[in-house]
């Protein structure tokens, strides 16, 4: 499956993808994709389910800010460099709930399209930030292109070219599918393992690739689904373990 060439672009939300061509994956395909995408918002306690917009000063200007962290070190990122610089008082009670990249999307759409004062900030998982920089000057772009990526918009690490996993256990056990991740050791650990089971996959020297989350949106929106049906995003371990306390640390 090839990939597109990297590009440098302003974020998008999923509503600036749609008309996809006929042998596209329809919207509801993927946005259930998307689903496997984690992100931490800002909230109001009182309404858990909507994401809360923050009055930020953006450029020089007062801004509504939605802000989509993707990890929980990211979290900390937000608040410590961005959030405590404005609002000390804000970052001290601040609170977080994980939405899906796909919820998130569309829970703030309809403001974005209505209030043009409304932006939205990805704040990408700082420990992916450094790698995401060098995949993406290895794949072509220019140094200070990648840097400026890198810094703002999460990459999404896919195999190149594509492979299929299918786990023996957990959730997935049985499924076979393309693994993509929000964490590029993820992806890279499958295709050690597989090099290791596999003497055709060695062969075709498969690499991880870093595509920009408004790339990656795009290619799924428009690319052949024969091409993207078969891939599935898989989120950071460390946002996996954050999910799990949470959900332990709920009343039953």
């Amino acid at each position: 499956m090839p990939f597109p060439s990297i590009q440098v672009v302003a974020p998008l939300m999923l509503v600036a993808v749609t008309g996809s061509p006929v042998l596209a994956l329809p919207p509801d395909q993927v946005a259930s994709k998307l689903d496997t995408i984690i992100v931490f918002a800002p909230i109001n306690p009182e309404f858990p389910e909507k994401v809360l917009p923050l009055n930020y000063k953006l450029d020089g200007q007062s801004r509504s800010v939605y802000f989509a962290a993707f990890s929980p070190s990211a979290v900390e990122k937000l608040i410590n460099e961005k959030i405590a610089s404005q609002n000390i008082d804000l970052a001290k009670t601040l609170k977080f709930a994980p939405f899906s990249f796909a919820k998130f999307d569309s829970l703030v759409q309809t403001s974005l399209v209505k209030d043009k004062n409304s932006r939205v900030i990805y704040i990408p998982d700082p420990e992916q930030v450094n790698v995401t920089e060098r995949l993406l000057i290895q794949q072509g772009a220019k140094r200070a292109d990648a840097v400026k990526v890198a810094a703002s918009i999460p990459a999404i690490f896919c195999p190149q070219p594509a492979i299929k996993a299918t786990p023996s256990t957990g959730p997935l056990k049985g499924q076979a599918f393309v693994p993509c991740s929000t964490d590029y050791q993820t992806v890279q650990g499958m295709i050690k393992k597989g090099l290791a089971s596999s003497a055709v996959l060695k062969n075709s020297k498969p690499k991880v690739l870093a595509i920009p989350m408004t790339s990656f949106v795009g290619l799924l929106a428009k690319d052949d689904k024969k091409k993207v049906g078969d891939i599935r995003v898989l989120p950071t371990p460390s946002t996996i373990n954050a999910l799990e306390k949470l959900r332990s640390s709920k009343p039953e």
